[in-house]
């Protein structure tokens, strides 16, 4: 996948997946990022940006608790997951994943005193995040990653999503 077709991609999920993209995410949040494109190269296996058409995608979701006794459209598949769906999310491709990159996503995407769960990647806690002056960060390191879904449902649901 090209950039900008990448880019494109992200920006038209930004606005489908928030009911108003210029309010900051706020309250408990996941995040992860991804690669997205690049399927069989050889040359650019894992986290490596090689192949011009691989792009690293980030994204941010709320955790809103579950109403009882209501379900709303689509919220079947993450509901059994904790009691939480999916609020408001962002999503931006970018370079690298940095915490200074990762950092400056967050910082205009997330509201001041939001409490943010990620899988525990370092880029989240790097210095040049500087995240503990503007949110709470609670990394969740379990298993080398290979249960990242059952701690983040509604994450790992909206990249299964994307990479489908």
């Amino acid at each position: 996948m090209a950039y900008q077709t990448a880019w494109t991609m992200a920006h038209k999920l930004r606005h489908g997946l928030s009911e108003d993209p210029s309010r900051p995410l706020r309250g408990f949040l996941e995040a992860d990022e991804t690669f997205i494109g690049g399927r069989g190269d050889p040359t650019s296996r894992g986290r490596s940006t090689a192949n011009p058409d691989k792009s690293l995608v980030v994204a941010a979701a709320e955790k809103v608790p579950a109403p009882k006794n209501k379900m709303r459209k689509h919220e079947h598949a993450v509901r059994r997951q904790h009691g939480f769906f999916a609020g408001n999310a962002r999503i931006a491709v970018l370079s690298a994943a940095t915490s200074a990159e990762l950092g400056a996503f967050l910082k205009a995407n997330v509201a001041a005193g939001a409490n943010l769960l990620t899988d525990g990647f370092a880029g989240y806690g790097g210095r040049d995040a500087a995240l503990g002056e503007h949110l709470k960060h609670t990394p969740v390191v379990q298993d080398q990653g290979a249960n990242a879904g059952e701690f983040f449902p509604i994450i790992h649901t909206l990249f299964s999503n994307i990479k489908a």
